[in-house]
């Protein structure tokens, strides 16, 4: 059986949809169009089938690609049953869709959702008589709340087999086409006055602190400070949170795939190269990306939480203010805020801009973000070579990154885009309680799809990588290619770097794994005399659990010093691959941090760029990626030589190359017209 899921934006449609399907979701494109088609599993004792998420739309008009995608699927024929989900604080706007779509005799469940909200704001709502003046089934839920999913798949169940009459009063008569949208507009609202005149009682709202809250976080002088702050603490917790599960992970996992492996491969006697890929290029390299498990984890799961509460819609709101005075698209931050989880949902969020300019310029933007794959490489790098306030340079680096893409929409905005800004239209949800089981299932669904990815390209490259690295091939590439990296203060010596940039185009969560495989080649030899004694599975992990108890002791001092100027370190890596690695960067923390300013600017992963290939064509992703890698290259070797190099040339040169840059992307945009919308 197939279910639709439909609603208004912003009802909680989607925290349904996850909650009732759980992991068993997939994602894809309805056909024709890049409007995301979301399908899920619903496997349960009392139903099972397939849950067809829908775009939130208002209506099932033809104004946008949205209501099209909606309205045609519902009226193919294919999905048997449909839950409407409702925003319990604003029902009579969200009953305008359940009226057409009951016009239409679609089968149906009417959710209230959020009615905790609703009941905390003053609305009471009789779903008795709500269902007795609609003619179908309604129910009242809070999506947040436990046992939410057993209500609603119990009461799908038993709509499945119950009839349905819809209470329609006679249509209108129509006599001027012309007319008839509006004539029908009239109609349905009459008739949803009516209903709710009988279904809901609004009392005085004993909450009033939603609109002092907005009175301050969206005031024009202390919004934009406190969405730093708020970036910065949610860094902040992510790192130093997370940080207390790191060694775990980093024993546990060494134990299993490095130690352990290697144990049993030279107890089997295997030949020395296949225990040298697979047990200290492979497992070196599972090694190093499960230590980042815990602080993506955190990243998402405070995020999620801020997510919940409400806030990061009135943050929207507070940096659109910036935005716009600085003649940039208000509704571009959304895609940019997306983009600090993934390039690839961030480039198609850019979909829900009106204008495709601004759109255009979006898709230019959000690459610029810091998205989660670049966080694992921030997080080594900070730690080798910053251990005392690496939360610190990992904040800059992201606000270098927004700062960037302002100026790059900015300068394309005075330059090839000229003319009136689309208005940023947004509503604004209820304040809400963060639900902490939301937020971590949330997490845990964006954490699991982070290791599936990263795993399926981490594992054949790490192999690759060890064969190449045993037959000294990958040394003479990364030899050949190191000099174009030279400038920034990477030497001969540092070919490791040069791979794992090569690496970072199939997916920047390679960057670590290879940087772990490379660098901690020299330690081979110590960790095998190590190995050679008798290996104790159970010995190491009771070592990774008491770290769990070392570490959140220290969280207290942490706490006391958030800038870390007291010194703290987030991670704790072998010192092995920490001294190779700083070796290898001859010790210099500039061309450490020149490196991450790469990193961050330089072209974004081949599904990054396919996805904004297939948003706005070939010829402008390529020249975004030129704009930012050679911007990338730019300012790495300006930092790095003004720090620490002192060579006027290659300061010159970087500075000709970045005008030069600026100016031919200006040319070419003018005079091919690739930038305009009707071309």
């Amino acid at each position: 059986m197939i279910i639709a899921i439909a609603g208004n934006p912003n009802c909680g449609k989607s925290t349904i949809f996850n909650l009732l399907t759980g992991g068993r979701q997939r994602v894809g494109n309805w056909p024709g169009v890049t409007v995301d088609k979301k399908m899920g599993e619903i496997k349960h004792p009392k139903l099972n089938a397939t849950l067809v998420d829908l775009p939130g739309t208002y209506d099932l008009g033809t104004w946008s690609e949205d209501e099209r995608v909606a309205r045609d699927y519902l009226f193919s024929g294919e999905p048997q049953f449909l839950i409407n989900v409702l925003d319990s604080t604003n029902i009579e706007r969200n009953l305008y869709l359940t009226t057409v779509l009951q016009e239409k005799g679609i089968k149906m469940l009417v959710v209230l959702n959020m009615i905790d909200v609703a009941n905390r704001d003053g609305i009471s709502i009789n779903t008795e008589q709500l269902e007795k003046e609609l003619g179908v089934p309604v129910m009242a839920v809070s999506a947040l709340q436990s046992g939410s999913k057993n209500k609603i798949i119990s009461k799908v169940a038993d709509a499945l087999l119950q009839e349905q009459n819809p209470i329609l009063p006679p249509p209108p008569l129509i006599e001027n086409e012309e007319e008839k949208d509006e004539i029908l507009a009239e109609w349905r609202y009459n008739r949803i006055e009516s209903i709710v005149a009988k279904s809901v009682a609004k009392g005085v709202s004993p909450y009033k602190a939603g609109d002092k809250i907005d009175k301050f976080i969206m005031n024009k002088y202390i919004g934009l400070p406190l969405f730093l702050f708020v970036m910065y603490l949610l860094f902040w917790l992510a790192v130093h949170v997370g940080g207390v599960f790191i060694d775990f992970f980093d024993i546990a996992f060494g134990a299993i795939f490095v130690d352990g492996l290697r144990y049993v491969l030279t107890n089997i006697n295997a030949p020395e190269s296949v225990i040298s890929i697979l047990a200290d290029g492979v497992g070196s390299g599972i090694q190093a990306l499960s230590t980042f498990f815990p602080i993506i984890f955190s990243l998402f799961f405070f995020m999620g939480l801020l997510e919940n509460s409400g806030y990061i819609s009135r943050a929207a709101f507070v940096v659109d203010r910036i935005m716009r005075s600085i003649g940039l698209p208000g509704k571009a931050f959304i895609p940019m805020l997306i983009g600090f989880g993934c390039s690839v949902p961030a480039i198609m969020a850019t979909r829900s801009l009106e204008n495709k300019r601004d759109k255009i310029l979006s898709v230019f933007m959000v690459p610029f973000m810091s998205c989660g794959a670049r966080l694992p490489v921030y997080i080594v790098i900070t730690s080798a070579f910053f251990p005392h306030n690496a939360q610190n340079m990992i904040f800059a680096l992201y606000m270098i990154g927004i700062f960037l893409a302002l100026v790059t929409g900015l300068l394309l905005k005075g330059t090839v885009y000229k003319g009136n800004l689309a208005p940023f239209v947004m509503e604004l949800p209820q304040y809400h309680r963060p639900k902490i089981g939301a937020a971590a299932r949330n997490a845990f669904f964006r954490i699991r799809a982070f290791i599936r990815k990263a795993g399926k390209i981490l594992i054949p490259i790490m192999a690759i990588l060890g064969v190449l690295n045993s037959t000294g091939v990958l040394s003479t590439v990364g030899k050949t290619v190191t000099p174009v990296f030279s400038p920034m203060g990477i030497s001969e010596n540092n070919w490791q770097a040069s791979v794992a940039l090569f690496s970072g185009l199939f997916a920047k969560e390679s960057i670590v794994g290879v940087m772990s495989t490379l660098y901690s080649q020299d330690a081979a030899a110590e960790a095998k005399e190590e190995t050679e004694k008798e290996f104790s599975l159970t010995e190491r992990f009771g070592e990774a659990f008491a770290s769990i108890a070392s570490n959140a002791k220290e969280l207290g001092q942490k706490i006391t010093d958030p800038l870390g100027l007291g010194g703290s370190e987030i991670i704790d890596e072998s010192a092995s691959m920490f001294e190779q690695m700083q070796k290898a960067f001859n010790y210099s923390s500039a061309a450490a941090f020149a490196f991450l300013i790469f990193v961050l600017l330089y072209v974004p992963c081949v599904s990054a760029v396919s996805v904004a290939v297939r948003e706005v064509g070939f010829a402008l992703v390529i020249l975004q990626s030129l704009y930012s890698t050679i911007l990338g290259w730019c300012l790495s070797v300006i930092c790095y030589q003004v720090a620490e190099g002192h060579s006027l040339p290659f300061i010159a040169m970087a500075v000709v190359v970045l005008f030069a840059t600026v100016f031919g992307v200006i040319f070419y945009a003018k005079k091919s017209g690739r930038f305009n919308p009707f071309v």
